[in-house]
């Protein structure tokens, strides 16, 4: 603790060990980083309109950028703003060259959280799925607690984040930001009269009395909570960011379906079926998010195979998980990242992406068109990490398992003390060191990056050991305590059909004949091993 008037308590994560390190924690790593560089994109992107484009980008005159993309150097026209001349020297910036606009662009990382999703929810399903029949009570077990408690994990934690920030605007802790930011006092064409971003993000509004904004709050959640809705992302004005969030647990209770349905197949037959689901999700189904779910599920499968086959290699050299040769694996990744920093739009006017530019998707909406080059950059960022001992090692290690920890409590508290600090925090820092020139308006941004950076990383950290595991482990303990004991499934092991010949082994102590358990393998499942038990028992006494 802090002493001092106020005792804050200090953030647990940083002096306690994250998570056991184990042979998947890349995963927890990787979807710590992908959390990290959407807080860094949703900041960035409220001061600096560059970091829509890619490096390069030309636009001609007359070219339309979509609404709510805000650019200085355009004229409103009904679908959004129209370019009014080129301006070839605009887009030079450092950040905008390919991967490295990666640390400012938020939109892959959407991506690599669901097909990270797809990857770790099925490891135990098909764990179980590849043990054959004996586990198919477990796989029942397993497939069932999960789907009872995915809601739970999920949304809980919303409804706990988006209730506080309502509290917060009550409190007052909007009131400067809304100033700039809210619908009430001007919206868009106000914030912009400030902020050079290409992104507003309103603010939620603020109604008289507490009693008025919880029923706002109510019946903003009540359009989040449309979970099957797919013709528009459902989302809270509380918080805008939690959009995947529904989209996660649609695309969760698909997977475990699929699972389920395809638990009694072989795997090639299960992963011929994954192949069709994905190519039809992708280019015809308009699911590109369930693809990515299928796709992890795949990659988890086929991984399982690969180190099934290393563990029973009789080569001792090659008993370890093979791994990809480096420049097999450096290739992939290279591709990989050069793939998500696909732009959103004006792919055909930069020197970068034009020559993909071609590709149009019939099965995706116009505003996703981008998704097919993300997706597949995402695909092969999970292949590249999960083939390399380095890069598994650097998305292991401890901050990245630390990151991965927090990495919902990071995705859930960023977004409002992105807007409730750091709008007002910034113009603050303006008004002191003024926004004449550059140089004085980067000042006050990367400032006021440093303080809200501090402040998301210690909210995220509060909000994980307080709120969000504790969730985890009220889902378990709901389930625990409403379980039926009675009928919990078991595993029933026919009754091995003992004969003369076993009896008088038995009772002399003797061993059975050679070949006689052989035969066996044609009785029911499970007695087999029974009567390989009793003949080890008998060879020991």
């Amino acid at each position: 603790m802090i002493n001092g008037p106020f005792e804050l308590p200090l953030p647990k994560g940083l002096f306690l060990s994250p998570r056991r390190h184990t042979p998947t924690a890349w995963l927890d790593g990787l979807r710590g980083y992908a959390a990290l560089l959407v807080f860094f994109c949703h900041y960035f992107f409220a001061y600096f309109h560059t970091t829509k484009f890619v490096y390069g980008t030309v636009p001609k005159p007359g070219a339309v950028v979509p609404h709510g993309n805000f650019i200085p150097y355009g004229s409103p026209v009904w679908n959004g703003t129209a370019i009014d001349e080129p301006m070839p020297y605009m887009n030079r910036g450092i950040f905008q060259l390919p991967i490295l606009r990666l640390l400012v662009f938020g939109d892959p990382m959407v991506s690599i959280f669901f097909i990270v999703s797809g990857y770790a929810l099925s490891m135990r399903p098909l764990s179980l799925i590849r043990r054959g029949p004996s586990a198919q009570s477990d796989l029942l077990s397993s497939l069932a607690s999960s789907i009872f408690r995915r809601p739970v994990r999920l949304l809980l934690p919303c409804l706990v984040s988006t209730f506080l920030v309502a509290i917060a605007v009550r409190l007052g802790l909007f009131y400067y930001s809304s100033l700039l930011a809210g619908d009430e006092h001007g919206g868009a064409p106000n914030f912009h009269r400030y902020f050079r971003g290409w992104a507003h993000e309103a603010t939620p509004d603020v109604f008289p009395d507490f009693y008025e904004q919880f029923w706002d709050w109510c019946y903003s959640m009540g359009a989040f909570m449309d979970f099957f809705n797919h013709h528009h992302w459902v989302m809270t004005k509380y918080d805008i960011h939690l959009w995947t969030i529904p989209v996660e647990f649609r695309c969760s209770l698909l997977l475990y379906l699929t699972l389920a349905a395809t638990a009694q197949l072989t795997s090639q037959a299960r992963l011929a079926i994954l192949g069709i689901l994905v190519t039809g999700a992708c280019s015809w189904g308009d699911m590109w998010e369930m693809g990515l779910f299928w796709s992890g599920m795949a990659l988890c499968e086929f991984d399982m195979i690969r180190d099934e086959e290393a563990a029973n290699s009789d080569d001792l050299e090659q008993s370890n998980v093979p791994q990809w040769p480096v420049e097999q694996w450096l290739f992939t990744l290279i591709a990989a990242l050069y793939l998500l920093s696909y732009p959103i739009i004006f792919a055909e006017y930069t020197p970068f992406y034009s020559w993909m530019s071609w590709l149009q998707v019939q099965g995706l909406r116009e505003s996703d068109q981008f998704r097919i080059w993300h997706c597949t950059g995402a695909v092969l960022l999970v292949m590249a990490v999960s083939n390399s001992k380095p890069l598994k090692d650097f998305f292991s290690n401890r901050f990245a398992r630390y990151l991965g920890r927090i990495s919902y409590a990071l995705y859930m508290v960023h977004g409002p003390i992105n807007r409730a600090l750091g709008y007002s925090l910034v113009f603050q820092l303006w008004i002191i060191f003024g926004n004449r020139n550059q140089m004085q308006y980067n000042t006050a941004v990367f400032i006021g990056f440093v303080v809200v950076f501090a402040a998301v990383m210690y909210s995220a950290d509060l909000f994980c050991w307080t709120i969000d595991e504790p969730i985890v482990r009220f889902a378990k303990w709901l389930e625990d305590s409403l379980r039926d004991q009675d009928h919990i499934p078991r595993i029933v092991v026919p009754e091995p059909q003992i004969d003369s010949l076993e009896m008088d082994a038995l009772r002399r102590g003797t061993s059975l004949p050679p070949g006689y358990l052989e035969r066996l393998e044609e009785q029911p499942v499970g007695v087999a091993s029974l009567q390989r038990t009793i003949n080890d028992d008998l060879k020991r006494h």
